[in-house]
């Protein structure tokens, strides 16, 4: 028994170390009770947030830290969201909303992804596993100083510690899990837009493609198909018999003559859930 409890230690406290023994390079704090999201496929052990390297404080039910930066330093992350590479100078929200109009005055676009890096006088990846808003202050209120706030107290932090930037970043993608390779049709060509309002104008596309001996694999649906735009739901008078109308882009789609090299798929974005979505890893 006291062996068997010794090695349940050791095998605890080597989950955070590499097969050379080497600490890992990422560390994770938690606060509270965390909801699970999956986000992060790889096992850490939980530090409590007090040891969380950039400090930071609860104060009117948030978790507020805060580090400097020199003039040189650059932020780079925050995945979709607008501005350019380098965040600083500017308010971002972990706080999404259906907005059409992309621009350089708005704090978030259509996704939060969050996870920030530092380079340059000290190099650090963040990434915080939260499902609500977090206000990333990235020296706009002071320019020398990027001001996290977490709305909530129940979370999970994850501290990349690196020299270099392509290693945080190779350590953070190995923690959320790498991407896969799509299929050989994902690589063609794909056709979007917002939007095509019936099925007419969903075949005049696919025909003018063809007229002009232009490969195409796959076209998108936005919102128009819907009925008054609610999820889930198919408007009939727009686009009747969708199931069989999709199947049917599905046969054509299987031509091998010269101006479909490739399986044309329709895809519907929001849609069905048997319809929705592209399914990058289906073998066609």
């Amino acid at each position: 028994m006291r062996v068997g409890k010794i090695l349940q230690n050791a095998l605890k406290k080597s989950e955070n170390f590499d097969k050379e023994g080497s600490a890992l390079m990422i560390k994770k704090f938690t606060s509270g009770n965390p909801i699970d999201t999956q986000a992060v496929v790889e096992k850490f052990n939980a530090l409590p947030i007090a040891e969380f390297p950039l400090g930071g404080k609860f104060e009117n039910g948030n978790f507020v830290f805060e580090f400097d930066m020199a003039d040189s330093d650059i932020v780079y992350g925050l995945g979709e969201a607008p501005r350019g590479i380098n965040k600083r100078g500017w308010v971002y929200n972990s706080f999404c909303s259906d907005d059409p109009f992309h621009t350089e005055t708005k704090s978030s676009l259509y996704a939060a992804h969050n996870f920030l890096m530092l380079s340059g006088s000290k190099t650090f990846g963040i990434f915080i596993d939260f499902p609500s808003k977090i206000r990333w202050d990235i020296g706009y209120t002071t320019a020398n100083k990027t001001v996290i706030t977490i709305d909530g107290t129940d979370f999970d932090i994850y501290y990349i510690d690196g020299t270099k930037p392509l290693e945080i970043v190779k350590e953070f993608r190995k923690s959320i899990g790498t991407s896969y390779v799509p299929p050989f049709w994902a690589f063609g060509y794909q056709q979007s837009r917002w939007s095509y309002h019936n099925a007419e104008a969903v075949d005049a596309v696919v025909d003018g493609y063809n007229k002009a001996g232009i490969p195409l694999d796959c076209v998108y649906l936005d919102i128009d198909y819907m009925e008054r735009y609610k999820d889930f739901t198919v408007d009939d008078e727009k686009f009747p018999n969708f199931k069989d109308y999709v199947s049917k882009k599905r046969e054509e789609g299987m031509d091998t003559s010269a101006k479909t090299r490739m399986a044309r798929i329709l895809r519907v974005v929001y849609g069905p859930v048997s319809l929705a979505f592209p399914i990058f890893s289906d073998r066609m």
